[in-house]
């Protein structure tokens, strides 16, 4: 006998998210296209006479992706301080990489009335900025239930079974 306990959409922070192919990365070498964080300007824009910060614990500068434009473009000086603006976000914590995926409680029990408990789960959406609108969010849910839904009736279990699991849905954010 088998049947399904708990569903639940879980959100939670993505720790492992690349962000060097899209924003940049932060960097210690001063050259032409890097952003110096201490002054927050680009590197060749700053006087001769600029006091450029010691090597620390941070890194000094942020190398932007700037939408692989040119550097020295009007367009790259744009691009690339927005990738800066938004991987300092990032990196005060203004923002994070979140993860969605949905989950189900699977009861079975053996001859002998144990009930043993497993879980079934879809394989989430990672990468999703934590800022994005809530209609995206519901989006995504949305869309891990019907993954969820498929890998059910893989279990054997009844759409109508899986319908009124789905009646009751935690969410839960770690």
């Amino acid at each position: 006998m088998k049947k399904i306990g708990k569903v639940q959409i879980i959100k939670e922070v993505d720790c492992y998210t690349d962000t060097s192919s899209w924003l940049g990365e932060y960097t210690d070498k001063f050259e032409e296209g890097v952003i110096v964080r201490k002054a927050k300007e680009f590197y060749e824009k700053l006087p001769e006479d600029y006091d450029f910060p010691e090597k620390g614990v941070y890194y000094r500068c942020f190398k932007p992706v700037a939408g692989d434009e040119k550097v020295g473009t009007k367009e790259y000086y744009e691009y690339g301080m927005q990738d800066y603006e938004r991987a300092e976000g990032l990196e005060k914590g203004d923002w994070c990489f979140m993860g969605i995926h949905a989950r189900a409680e699977v009861l079975t029990s053996d001859d002998g009335g144990n009930w043993l408990r497993n879980r079934l789960s879809s394989r989430g959406l990672w990468g999703i900025e934590s800022d994005s609108d809530k209609e995206y969010f519901k989006e995504v849910e949305k869309e891990e239930l019907a993954i969820l839904k498929k890998v059910l009736i893989t279990f054997g279990f009844t759409i109508r079974e899986i319908e009124k699991a789905y009646k009751s849905i935690e969410e839960v954010e770690k």
